[in-house]
């Protein structure tokens, strides 16, 4: 098992501004700022600047750390959260509160992106679950395939040989596709494509378009194809098959962490592990975390991306 103590130091320094008690000195973790504390005769503390009560738990939060060490190091191995909880004897929920955590903060890091240039491939896929294979109350009578299945719709494009994006969309029709191209990849890139009808109007947004023709069984010529976006959707479908099945208000942060998993393969576990480490937000409520990634939707019309999808059912 690869060891997380190098975790610990970057972790632990993000932990001393809640209840530091370096040289006497307690701080309140709601304040953040050293301020007149009152110690109540259960042992707690009491914050006289806004009255909040605490209890100095400095053994327990070196344990805190440590765990989220661990369990970051399980998220790079790959490892689900209840494998993770199994071998590193945590509870289960625990665990899965934590990989949640790591996802959103990777959502939050997408945010920062540089927009792909040069060669890129588009292509739109479907993510979820076949309708005989569901639970019995998510099960439908019909279900059609194609363009008129009630899986989640999913964008993708990726840099030729380079990084991928990964997007949710309401439907696959011209004005969200355009949108997202537009704010991703750079003016005057070659765009690649199938002969999906909303892609036609790139040429007239500044874009280079080249197509194939899936419907003719045509999937390369020459060095036009979208083999490359091909190759993620798979590696990510079978990514996900470990998770055994996902709720729909989730996929997004699931689909997030398959893009940084990707764009970052080139990277060893540790590195992963400390860069991660470095963005976690440790001892910290992740209360901003949903207006930041609201920029991503800004041409969508939905407010967040639990808005996109029905919460009701498995993929």
């Amino acid at each position: 098992m690869i060891n997380s103590d190098l975790l610990l130091l970057i972790l632990s320094e993000k932990n001393q501004h809640i209840n530091k008690t370096l040289s006497g000195n307690i701080i309140c973790p709601l304040c953040i700022l050293r301020t007149k504390l009152y110690k109540l005769h259960d042992g707690r503390r009491k914050c006289k600047r806004c009255g909040k009560k605490f209890i100095v738990k400095s053994k327990k939060r070196s344990r805190k750390v440590k765990q989220i060490a661990d369990v970051i190091m399980g998220f790079c191995l790959d490892f689900s959260a209840l494998k993770t909880a199994r071998l590193y004897r945590y509870r289960y929920t625990d665990v899965l509160g934590t990989y949640q955590q790591i996802r959103k903060s990777l959502c939050a890091e997408s945010l920062g992106m540089e927009k792909l240039a040069g060669i890129v491939e588009a292509d739109e896929s479907y993510f979820g679950g076949t309708n005989r294979k569901r639970n019995k109350k998510y099960r439908k009578r019909y279900v059609g395939r194609g363009r008129g299945t009630d899986k989640t719709p999913v964008f993708g494009i990726r840099e030729r040989k380079g990084n991928v994006f990964i997007d949710l969309l309401p439907n696959f029709s011209e004005p969200q596709i355009e949108g997202i191209i537009e704010r991703k990849v750079q003016a005057g890139s070659t765009v690649m494509t199938d002969e999906f009808s909303s892609y036609k109007g790139l040429i007239y947004k500044g874009y280079i378009h080249r197509f194939v023709e899936h419907n003719k069984e045509q999937y390369g010529r020459g060095n036009v194809h979208i083999n490359g976006m091909e190759n993620f959707w798979s590696w990510a479908k079978e990514q996900m098959f470990k998770f055994h099945g996902i709720f729909r208000k989730n996929l997004f942060y699931y689909l997030k962490e398959m893009q940084w998993k990707f764009n970052n393969r080139s990277l060893t576990i540790q590195e992963k592990a400390l860069y991660v480490a470095k963005i976690f937000p440790c001892g910290l409520k992740f209360k901003n975390s949903t207006n930041q990634i609201d920029l991503l939707y800004g041409n969508t019309g939905f407010k967040t991306p639990l808005e996109k999808i029905s919460i009701e059912k498995k993929v």
